[in-house]
Parts: C-alpha cells; structure tokens; sequence
C-alpha cells in the first residue's frame, strides 16, 4: 500500500516556513478576492495537518492562494491531486521545490525571470535529448 499524498498540505507548511508565517497571519491574508470569504486559523491547521477528507470549496482555494501570493491556478491543482487524485502527467510533475523555485523566481525583476525562464527552457531541452548533446 502506498502512503497517501498530500500536495496541498505540504505546499502550504512549506509556504509557512518559507516566508516564516504563521497560520494566523496567514490566515488574515487569506481573503477570497471574489466573495470576501476569510479562512479562520484553525481551518488552516486542520488542512496541514490533513484532518479534511473532501475538497475545501473554490472560494477557500481562491482565499487560500490570495494569502500564501500564489496564482490560484496552483492551489487548485495541488488540491485535485490531494483530494480528487488527479494524476500528473510524466512533465507535469516537476518535484517538490517547483512552488518554491516560482516564489523566489516571482521576486526577480521582469529581465531576470526572463533569463530564469531561457535557462529553464534550456535545462529541459538538454533533459529531453539527453546529456552528452549539452555539454
């Protein structure tokens, strides 16, 4: 049996930590730009700690992505592959630090990410025709 996943849970303690955030300051950026739904602290927790069985609703993903200053396209994949087990396909699942790598990288200056973007770019075109053709 495999262990369970978790995407949404762990983006967001991984947020957390990486902008040194608890839940309730997290919690008092967490607004839905749509309906003005707040998320309390204690949902928060209860979603890292994965006491919730079922998907929350689409104004909880908005608020959430609102507060952790992710597009809400991002929150709402990693909770269909925890609730709804939406499988990735094989490009689609770059690791664990790709959320991370889009947070630093959406602090650059336009010119920088456009170098981090060709640099990417060009990291996955050497990964698809193998290594010695990139040396």
């Amino acid at each position: 049996m495999t262990k369970p996943t978790s995407p949404l849970s762990d983006f967001v303690r991984r947020t957390l930590d990486h902008h040194r955030m608890s839940y309730r300051q997290l919690a008092e950026a967490a607004v839905d730009p749509e309906t003005g739904e707040r998320l309390d602290h204690r949902w928060l927790n209860g979603l890292v700690k994965g006491r919730y069985a079922t998907a929350p609703a689409p104004a909880r993903l908005r608020a959430l992505a609102a507060g952790l200053r992710v597009p809400p396209v991002v929150v709402k994949r990693l909770a269909a592959q925890q609730f709804l087990d939406l499988e990735t396909d094989g490009g689609e699942d770059v690791g664990d630090d790709a959320y991370l790598i889009y947070l630093q990288a959406k602090r650059l200056l336009p010119e920088d990410r456009a170098v981090v973007r060709d640099l990417v770019r060009r990291l996955a075109d050497c990964a698809s025709v193998g290594p010695p053709a990139c040396r």
